[in-house]
């Protein structure tokens, strides 16, 4: 057999060129839509499994909100230590949470704004700011609520200094 049979017509070699830069082109947006949407789907996988951690970590401390909740609908008021069940580990002492001061509860009672009460452990996100649960006690109800680190640490640090200035307030 012949490479080119006798009635084969040669193919010039612009038109050979022509069609490998066609081929080339077609593969190369076909390979830039699925990387693409690998992208956005990646992207899209690792929002909800932030989202799903957030709820995750709502949940918990709304089942720690509530002995708080009884306390309060009991007493009109905040307790000054976490309300632990009889026989049970407290989730302060395997570190589930922490609940503020003594001084902090005292001031939240009488702030009339908003006031961090508890947090729960840092939870590492991948798309979102690493964060906090958080219970929130706001003239009377509680809630939680989710906080980004950044805005948790100063916001503890204020209301302690505005506790130990409205307790330092009310001795004189």
């Amino acid at each position: 057999m012949t490479p080119n049979p006798p009635h084969a017509v040669p193919v010039p070699p612009a038109v050979t060129r022509r069609h490998s830069q066609v081929v080339r082109g077609r593969l190369a947006r076909r390979l830039a839509a699925f990387v693409g949407a690998a992208v956005v789907l990646c992207a899209v996988v690792v929002w909800q499994r932030d989202a799903r951690h957030i709820e995750a970590a709502r949940a918990e401390m709304g089942a720690l909100l509530k002995p708080l909740q009884q306390y309060l609908d009991e007493h009109a008021g905040l307790p000054a230590a976490y309300p632990d069940e009889p026989g049970t580990v407290s989730p302060i002492d395997t570190g589930a949470f922490r609940y503020a001061d003594a001084d902090v509860i005292r001031w939240a009672k009488t702030a009339g704004r908003p006031v961090v009460i508890a947090h729960g452990r840092s939870q590492g996100l991948i798309a979102r700011p690493n964060g906090y649960a958080v219970i929130v006690y706001d003239r009377g109800t509680l809630r939680v609520d989710w906080m980004p680190g950044s805005r948790l640490g100063p916001s503890l640090d204020e209301q302690r200094s505005l506790a130990t200035a409205g307790q330092a307030a009310d001795s004189r």
